[in-house]
């Protein structure tokens, strides 16, 4: 049975950008939780058109440029979760299939750089994380990642210098995980030391949680190649806001909630429409 086969036998009938919204969605993911990895195999399995994807393309970057803009303007640092739910509950009024992504993110900067690998990885020692994963993203097709706040993360030794803006990629390739990516340093050392082994992949298995390796071999870990570095991305969940956009409250860029940055957006996309070709 595919996404949407099920979807209509649960009672699905509107098939639009956000309809995890429907009561019927809600009700059953009520009893089946996963029901959002369903989704996101639906928006995955769609067969767009060239018209749609093109409009996609220009209406995804546009807003990446504004939602950019408004995160450097204002320097919060970490955002990733907050900012990638409001990008998440845009393009769905704005009629873009997409869906969040919550997983682990691994940056291997080039040897011109100096700068050692970072890895946000699932497995830590918790102390300072308020965020249910590392770090958020989202799939748009066409794009496999946008990510507007990679550059605006907390970063030791101001790795963000080698770091684009933000990452809109439609090319990536998929990749296997490694026990890097899913332990941090301190907790892979301390392992090490209380076992008198090196942590395996079985290990991460163990420890990260059976499903978050099935949905990073189900919905991909992919890399995508910067300037200065390369990035790979690993899904470990599929998540939605179960706010409405206008009720975001986790979100305020220079005094400015997703209720009042959403208007300016249109605007920001009207005149970037008048000016294309």
């Amino acid at each position: 049975m595919s996404a949407e086969e099920y979807f209509r036998s649960i009672g699905i009938n509107s098939f639009q950008p956000g309809f995890y919204d429907e009561p019927a969605f809600v009700a059953k993911e009520a009893e089946t939780p996963r029901i959002l990895e369903l989704y996101a195999e639906y928006v995955l399995e769609q067969r767009y058109s060239k018209k749609y994807l093109r409009h996609a393309r220009h209406v995804i970057t546009h807003t990446c440029e504004f939602l950019y803009g408004r995160l450097a303007k204002d320097g919060r640092k970490g955002a990733c979760c907050d900012l990638s739910l409001t990008l998440n509950r845009m393009l769905d009024r704005l009629g873009i299939w997409n869906y969040l992504v919550k997983g682990c993110l691994s940056i291997y900067f080039n040897a011109a750089s100096n700068r050692n690998s970072v890895h946000f990885a699932l497995v830590s020692d918790q102390k300072h994380r308020t965020a249910p994963a590392p770090h958020a993203w989202v799939v748009a097709p066409p794009f496999y990642v946008v990510d507007v706040t990679v550059k605006h993360q907390v970063y030791p030794n101001h790795e963000e210098r080698f770091l684009p803006e933000f990452i809109l990629e439609d090319t990536v390739r998929q990749v296997e995980t490694s026990v890097s990516d899913w332990f941090e340093a301190p907790v892979l050392a301390a392992l090490k030391a209380f076992y008198g082994r090196s942590m395996t992949m079985m290990d991460a298995r163990h420890f990260a949680g059976e499903q978050a390796l099935t949905n990073s071999e189900r919905f991909g870990a992919y890399e995508v190649k910067t300037q200065h570095a390369c990035l790979k991305y690993i899904a470990v969940g599929i998540c939605a806001c179960a706010k409405p956009l206008d009720e975001i409250k986790s979100l305020c860029l220079s005094g400015d909630f997703p209720s009042a940055l959403y208007p300016q957006l249109v605007g920001y996309l009207a005149q970037a429409r008048a000016a294309s070709p």
